[in-house]
């Protein structure tokens, strides 16, 4: 490049930052707080709905980048001074900003002068009750949460001060008044699942068993059948006898929905996880066990449960059994390939040689490219005599350079009596 373009150059990305730094400061000029049209637009928007939000933290973005926060204050309350419902929506945001800026005393006493203003608000109560809880004034935040549900307040923002209002409770350590609040939400949102699931579990959490058990009856009628919220509420069901320590309730009320959700799907893993919580947190295993030959008696070819029969089978050292549990689930599911490299492994491990050479070859004919089954298979053959033959060796070697160039870990594990390495 020469001088002269050099110098053009230069001039150019000088000029390109000059352009960007303008363009920036045109557009901060337009969105930020010196434009009162857009300060004035979000404020519309909070006036209908004070509350933070989008509206509420653009704003103090806004005069955080720009003039201070302590402006937007002042600006809000000159108009919190004005009378009638504007000065009190007014009281409330600079209460909301006052809480946003850890400013705990000055949040609740605007927030108190917006529900002396408008005590018919629900929104002035409830930001009043959220203040106090994160002031930890959980005695303040209920009082405010029952004023805020005792004024017309009705739809999610009802249910808002009813989940506010039993949380403070449980903080305040008033078990039976966060009950009384989850029944009454339940009693009053009867078709919202959500809600009945949260005073069922609630009540299940209080031990109010019973009560727990009708309540998610009642969001096990509210899903629809076959669909996922139905297994979830069947699931939530059996949670009552599991925790109630009925066992075989429990069991029974798990193995229902089994047929209802696909082998493998998350939740069908995370079923069979609750039932072998049931038996491990007695550390039964050998009744675990006989529950998996109960169900795998009834259901032969749930590969699933056959896989957890054999590891529990495993752990009380009954190593023949188990092994025979994992043929089974291997000839039930060829296609599967980790459960019959799990085979292999294991014959490998008991010395049974043959019939691992046999699994893991079977693997390299299904599957060529992958070099862990020509890895093992080296392997059992290299295990099957030692001293290695000149057979069992020459068998190592084969798998061992098939494929070539051999991974890193079939180097590694390249015995230095084997003979040169494969060529590359």
């Amino acid at each position: 490049m020469t001088r002269s373009r050099r110098i053009f150059h230069t001039a150019g990305i000088f000029a390109g930052l000059l352009g960007g730094l303008w363009f920036a400061s045109a557009v901060h000029a337009q969105d930020g707080i010196t434009n009162p049209e857009l300060v004035a637009r979000y404020e519309q928007i909070l006036e209908r709905a004070p509350q933070t939000g989008p509206s509420f933290d653009r704003l103090m973005q806004l005069f955080g980048r720009g003039e201070g926060l302590d402006k937007l204050d002042e600006r809000w309350a000159k108009l919190s001074a004005e009378p009638g419902d504007k000065g009190a929506t007014y009281l409330v945001l600079r209460g909301l900003l006052a809480d946003q800026l850890g400013r705990s005393d000055d949040a609740r006493q605007h927030l108190t002068a917006a529900t002396t203003a408008r005590p018919d608000d629900f929104r002035g109560w409830l930001a009043l009750g959220d203040a106090a809880a994160h002031a930890g004034k959980w005695a303040d935040g209920i009082t405010a949460y029952q004023k805020g549900l005792a004024t017309r307040v009705a739809g999610e923002d009802r249910l808002t001060l009813f989940r506010k209002l039993g949380q403070a409770q449980q903080s305040n350590l008033d078990a039976t008044g966060a009950l009384a609040t989850w029944r009454k939400m339940a009693a009053e949102f009867p078709d919202d699942r959500f809600a009945v699931e949260e005073a069922a579990g609630a009540l299940l959490d209080a031990e109010q068993f019973e009560e727990a058990r009708g309540t998610f009856q009642k969001l096990v009628d509210l899903a629809e059948p076959n669909s996922m919220a139905h297994v979830q509420a069947l699931m939530r069901l059996a949670d009552v006898d599991a925790r109630q320590g009925r066992t075989d309730a429990a069991v029974k009320g798990y193995e229902a929905i089994l047929p209802q959700t696909a082998e493998g799907s998350w939740l069908n893993r995370q079923l069979r996880v609750q039932i072998e919580q049931l038996f491990r947190r007695d550390n039964d295993v050998p009744g675990l066990i006989a529950y998996y030959r109960r169900w795998t008696q009834a259901n032969p070819k749930d590969v699933g449960a056959l896989l957890l029969l054999s590891g529990a089978l495993n752990e009380l050292d009954r190593g023949p059994e188990a092994l025979d549990t994992l043929r089974a689930a291997a000839t039930l599911a060829p296609d599967r390939f980790e459960v019959r490299e799990n085979l292999a492994r294991r014959l490998s491990e008991t010395k049974q040689f043959d019939e691992a050479i046999k699994v893991f070859t079977a693997l390299t004919v299904d599957d060529p490219t992958e070099d862990r089954y020509w890895e093992e298979l080296g392997e059992a053959n290299w295990q099957k005599t030692q001293p290695p033959t000149a057979e069992s060796k020459a068998a190592a070697l084969t798998a061992w350079r098939h494929p070539a160039p051999p991974t890193a870990r079939a180097a590694r594990r390249w015995p230095e009596n084997a003979g040169r390495p494969p060529a590359r």
